[in-house]
């Protein structure tokens, strides 16, 4: 009787990679949108039209995005290593982060 091959799981080394990439590609993803707003800003008069890049929701669904990775990276992280420095770079980070966005969207 022939066994199926092992489909990978999200476990250990596996685990780390992935994240790793997903959250680069997301930090990517995010300095790409930081840098075509400004220049999207001063095109889009000289086009005719608006375009929804500064649209609020796509930036939150950035931040919300980067900060689920990283919650998953660093809890794999800390499972391995067991150093609270991440985390305590990880919470500074995006109170800053979740403080800033607040604070633009209310004042």
């Amino acid at each position: 009787m022939r066994t199926r091959p092992r489909q990978p799981t999200l476990t250990g080394q596996y685990a780390s990679q992935s994240l790793d990439l997903i959250g680069a590609s997301a930090s990517l993803l995010c300095a790409l949108h930081c840098a075509a707003v400004p220049l999207v800003f001063a095109l889009v008069p000289l086009s005719g039209f608006s375009l929804y890049l500064a649209d609020p929701r796509v930036e939150w669904l950035l931040v919300g995005l980067s900060l689920h990775v990283a919650t998953a990276s660093l809890t794999l992280g800390f499972r391995r290593h067991r150093s609270r420095r991440g985390l305590v770079l990880f919470v500074g980070a995006a109170l800053i982060l979740l403080t800033a966005g607040l604070g633009e969207e209310l004042g």
